[in-house]
Formats: C-alpha cells, sequence, structure tokens
C-alpha cells in the first residue's frame, strides 16, 4: 500500500507544488530502476559481469555509510557474483529492499514465474515468526512483540524499537501497537490469515500452479476454430 506517503506522516504541509494530497508526486520510473533492470538484463545474457556489478554497486552503495561499504557492498556483490543463478537471486533481493511498498512486487514475481514459491515462502516466515513469538526462541525471537511509537513536540514520528525486542517497556509518554503478538493467539494456533489468505498456493506438497492470466472465454475459442486454446489451465 502508499500508506506510508499518508499526509498524516508529513513533517511539513505538502504546499502548492505538490500533485497530490501527500507530498510526495509520483515517480513514474527511478533511476535505481533503470540500473538494476540493466544489471538483470547483462546477467541473463552475459552472466554477472562487470557491468552488471557496477550497475547493482550504485544502487547498494546508496542504502550503506561509506564505512561500510567494504562488507555491505563490495564484498556482497564479490560474494553473489559467484555465478548467474546467484547474482539473479541477488537482483531478485535487491528489488524487493529497494522498491519496497512501491506496489510492484506482486508482478515482478509473476514476471520472473516465482509468485507462487515466494508466497509459500512468506507463509512459512510468517509461521515461524509467529513461533517465535509464543515459544520465545527461533530465529526471530528478537524481533518486538509490540512496537512503541510517539510524536514528539515538533510532530515529528519516531518509532522507538522498530526490529528488536526491548528488555523493558518504555514509559507512560509512549504508545504500542504489537507486532509478533499479533500473529499468534494464547494456544499456539497461528492468526487465520497466515493460512487462509494464500490457500490456493500453498496447499499440496509444493507451491501450486499460479495462474497469472484469466483463460480466454469458450466463445472466442469456439469462434478461432481451432487456433486458440487454454492449454495449461486444466479444463
Amino acid at each position: 500500500s502508499q500508506g506510508k506517503w499518508s499526509r498524516h506522516f508529513l513533517d511539513n504541509p505538502p504546499g502548492p507544488s505538490s500533485a497530490k494530497g501527500t507530498g510526495i508526486n509520483w515517480p513514474m520510473m527511478r533511476y535505481a530502476d533503470v540500473l538494476l533492470m540493466f544489471a538483470e538484463a547483462e546477467n541473463e545474457l552475459n552472466g554477472p559481469t562487470g557491468l552488471a556489478q557496477d550497475a547493482l554497486r550504485r544502487v547498494r552503495q546508496r542504502a550503506f555509510p561509506p564505512a561500510q561499504w567494504a562488507e555491505k557492498v563490495d564484498g556482497y556483490i564479490s560474494t553473489v557474483s559467484a555465478g548467474k543463478q546467484d547474482f539473479f537471486e541477488a537482483i531478485v533481493d535487491e528489488r524487493a529492499w529497494e522498491f519496497g511498498g512501491e506496489m510492484i512486487r506482486k508482478y515482478e514475481l509473476i514476471r520472473w514465474n516465482i509468485y507462487s514459491e515466494k508466497v509459500a515462502e512468506t507463509v512459512e516466515t510468517l509461521k515461524a515468526m509467529a513461533d517465535a513469538a509464543f515459544n520465545g526462541s527461533g530465529q526471530y525471537s528478537n524481533l518486538p512483540d509490540y512496537m512503541y511509537w510517539k510524536r514528539d513536540e515538533s510532530g515529528q514520528f519516531t518509532v522507538l524499537n522498530p526490529s528488536r525486542k526491548l528488555a523493558a517497556p518504555p514509559d507512560d509518554t509512549w504508545n504500542r501497537e504489537p507486532f509478533l503478538l499479533s500473529l499468534h493467539d494464547d494456544v499456539n494456533t497461528y492468526s487465520p490469515w497466515i493460512t487462509r489468505d494464500w490457500a490456493n498456493y500453498i496447499n499440496g506438497p509444493k507451491p501450486g500452479v499460479v495462474r497469472y492470466i484469466f483463460p480466454i472465454p469458450s466463445e472466442a475459442i469456439t469462434n478461432s476454430q481451432g487456433t486458440l486454446s487454454n492449454d495449461g489451465y486444466m479444463f
């Protein structure tokens, strides 16, 4: 969603030059998108060449301070450039991080034909996070049960613990919202939406077939006199 662009979170009024009520004009395409598309295309054609690596590097350098470039940029790119598939998976990850909240992820996963796979992966991750909240152990046990937030005197919105559990609750000036605790109930049952919302993708021994395109209407198939069909739709 575009909730992060809500005018309720603006520190200053958007002003008359804003095309929308959010203070942020909708970007048709960002330069980071161009760089990552180039890196992806170069990798598909020629593998993780220096050109592909340089394009990915320019995007990652924006995400980290220079003091961390040796590890988070150069070291990371060197590791993921071991082969074509490794570099492709790095592009898949980078596009998730770079364009989070910009409403294009679903269509990219469809383009790569890994939408069903990633949905199943998301469900298992949510289950693991719920287990961590219930049992207090596991990979996600340090994530916050509650997130604490408030606005200061200037109206600045602040989250105290966006990614970690606190040893003790803060004072009463902070508001709180459940995070991990919202994923299960008190008898170790997952919140229904975790297993219900994506049932068609996670039931069975492996991710099912995702039909990204609507089937051709039967009347159109009949009128095509054998030219068109719904091969692959199993009906």
